[in-house]
């Protein structure tokens, strides 16, 4: 008797125990809408801090894609995201460039995996289908002057992904090519970069009636032309504007570092000018969402921790503040918990990490 009691004992302890080892299951996830110049959710309007990911989880989907444990790594990844940040900005160029060198195949299995875990945890992915500054379809680029509307390589591979992912209810959006609003020299590649952006969104429409899709543009040099070069700043402008009320883009992305690289590593950037700067761009970018009707997204945004404190943590400071006073959704840059600190990475142990907690709270509620 007493060694039937142990066994039911026993039964119970490893029942309870195989329970407590089952991650609860995930709920539903909505997709993601656009009305007017808000995103929807839920029949909600939704406004978010995410984090842009590269290159910790573009590190997993293409460099380190081999390792047995590269799917622990993405559900880590998830799991460690602060509080009230549920958005994530990837790249999913790389996977097309194996070893960096050659058009090839995708490897496929990181990415489904990736799609996989932001179910189970509830993230949604603003899903970059390429990039305009380092790769192509063949390769690491030569030089940066890709005409990327000019290669239909990479068309190839923006549908590509598209389809394969298309029924996903945690793809928050489409975004066809990081900064690619960069590469134009003149007004008349402007002219074809904006054919291409039609011509691409519309085919990305025929094949994902669900989900929303952006141009992935930094629109930064507005900043830039209206306090260098003002006379050229109106037909900018003008352009951006007709870019984004394409029928297919349902929402208008912009970067908002305020200035080049290497003024972020020096604290003495910080001045009264440059915070003048970023009001105004912010001012501008919330003039845009008017003058459209449709959302928009500070897609990266942030400085580098060369900088030091307590600077560093007054600049996300600014920036967190203007997304609360506009009502903007965005992206800090970047989001990585490990012990090998990135210069634009963000990690528990810095000062900014309480800043995006409290900012995200905010601008969630």
């Amino acid at each position: 008797m007493r060694r039937k009691w142990l066994l039911v004992l026993v039964a119970l302890v490893f029942l309870v125990s195989g329970c407590a080892q089952k991650p609860p299951p995930a709920k539903p996830m909505s997709l993601v809408s656009a009305q007017g110049t808000d995103f929807m959710i839920g029949g909600k309007p939704l406004r978010f801090v995410g984090a842009f990911t590269f290159p910790t989880m573009t590190q997993f989907l293409y460099e380190k894609w081999r390792l047995p444990n590269y799917k622990k790594n993405i559900d880590q990844y998830f799991e460690s995201l602060p509080p009230n940040v549920n958005v994530i900005r990837v790249f999913t160029f790389g996977p097309y460039i194996q070893n960096f060198h050659g058009f090839k195949e995708p490897n496929w299995q990181t990415l489904d995996y990736m799609v996989k875990s932001a179910e189970a945890h509830g993230v949604y992915i603003i899903w970059v289908l390429y990039d305009c500054w380092d790769y192509s379809p063949t390769g690491v680029l030569p030089n940066y002057n890709y005409e990327f509307w000019r290669d239909n390589g990479a068309r190839q591979i923006i549908l590509a992904q598209v389809a394969r992912y298309s029924n996903s209810p945690a793809i928050f959006a489409w975004e066809l090519i990081n900064e690619g609003d960069t590469q134009a020299k003149d007004d008349t590649e402007r002219e074809e970069i904006l054919r291409w952006v039609d011509d691409v969104s519309s085919a990305i429409r025929a094949i994902d009636s669900n989900h929303l899709i952006s141009t992935g543009f930094s629109n930064e040099d507005l900043r830039e032309l209206k306090f260098k070069y003002p006379d050229a700043y109106p037909t900018r402008r003008d352009w951006i504007l007709r870019v984004h009320d394409l029928t297919n883009i349902d929402f208008v992305t912009f970067h908002a570092y305020g200035g080049p690289p290497d003024l972020q590593t020096d604290a003495s950037f910080f001045t009264d000018r440059f915070r003048s700067e970023v009001s105004w761009y912010f001012d501008e970018m919330t003039r845009v969402r008017s003058d459209l009707g449709k959302p928009i997204i500070a897609e990266e945004f942030g400085t580098q921790r060369q900088v030091g404190e307590p600077v560093r943590r007054q600049v996300y400071e600014l920036y967190f503040g203007q997304l609360l006073v506009h009502k903007i959704s965005g992206l800090f840059n970047l989001w990585a918990d490990d012990k090998t600190p990135q210069s634009c990475s963000i990690y528990t142990y810095d000062e900014e990490y309480g800043t995006i907690k409290d900012a995200a709270a905010r601008i969630k509620n």
